[in-house]
């Protein structure tokens, strides 16, 4: 029996160090990831990560890689924990999916006022060029209706230029990213149009069944859980919400069930509406 007590603590004590050990990684997503004025890593997603990692005893750096390493990271690394992390059918039996973080509306956005929308990404084939961030979900929703009209970027930043510049005349990307980089490289974008409305979708924290062990993920999923019934978390949440209603012009609210940012966002919106947040970091 003692044995059996010991054996038991030991293995306990092991996933409490495995699930301190995990390595972080995701890309810069503003204004939910982004870099602040002060040069650090800020935002609603990357405030709700570190306070998971300091309930879980993990000192691991968030690291901020392109759209395509982080997900070729997730396909290949041992403990490693990315967001945000995209839902879809043909992702569900890979990932371990520790919670849930936001749901959106993405969509395909011009800075000039369409003659038409569309109502189904195919009908896309043979208009403007669309850019995109490589190996992001969108460029394989692109793919998958057999468009041959995108241009993919290393980085949402050059896709964003790449719009302003006229090297492409669409992207499918969300009203908030495309203002963000637009102020972060002072570029004039003046209004943006959508002219396709893609369904909502629900991003993740994940963990890749191959290389994490089924209890650590657990302990994630519990502390995820615990976390997000606590006060702290209401108010950290209820700041960043009003955050991004103000200084971004987005219209939003928090799904307080489950712990998840709704954003709706209008078909037309002047971005120079959009304002990054400042000052420090959310505590």
């Amino acid at each position: 029996m003692k044995l059996r007590r010991l054996a038991l603590l030991l293995l306990a004590l092991t996933t409490v160090s495995a699930a301190a050990d995990v390595s972080i990684v995701t890309g810069e997503e503003p204004p939910f990831t982004y870099y602040n004025a002060q040069g650090e890593l800020d935002g609603y997603l990357v405030q709700l990560t570190r306070a998971l990692q300091e309930r879980l005893g993990n000192q691991s750096d968030i690291e901020i890689n392109p759209w395509a390493r982080v997900y070729y990271r997730a396909a290949h690394d041992k403990d490693i924990l990315a967001f945000s992390v995209v839902r879809t059918d043909e992702r569900e039996d890979d990932f371990f999916w520790i919670t849930p973080l936001s749901r959106n509306v993405h969509g395909v956005y011009q800075l000039t006022p369409p003659e038409k929308t569309f109502s189904r990404l195919e009908e896309l084939q043979a208009e403007a060029l669309i850019g995109v961030e490589r190996s992001d979900f969108r460029e394989q929703l692109l793919i998958e209706a057999g468009l041959d009209n995108i241009v993919s970027y290393t980085h949402w930043a050059q896709a964003v230029e790449a719009l302003v510049l006229g090297r492409v005349e669409r992207l499918f990307f969300s009203p908030a990213g495309i203002a963000h980089f637009c102020r972060a490289r002072q570029l004039a974008c003046g209004a943006m149009h959508s002219v396709y409305q893609h369904q909502t979708v629900t991003s993740y924290m994940a963990m890749p069944k191959h290389g994490v062990d089924a209890r650590v993920a657990q302990r994630w999923q519990q502390a995820a859980r615990v976390y997000k019934n606590s006060t702290h978390y209401r108010k950290m949440a209820q700041r960043w919400e009003t955050i991004y209603q103000n200084q971004y012009g987005m219209k939003l609210h928090m799904d307080l069930t489950e712990g998840i940012i709704n954003l709706w966002s209008q078909a037309s919106t002047p971005l120079d509406r959009y304002q990054p947040p400042v000052g420090d970091a959310v505590q």
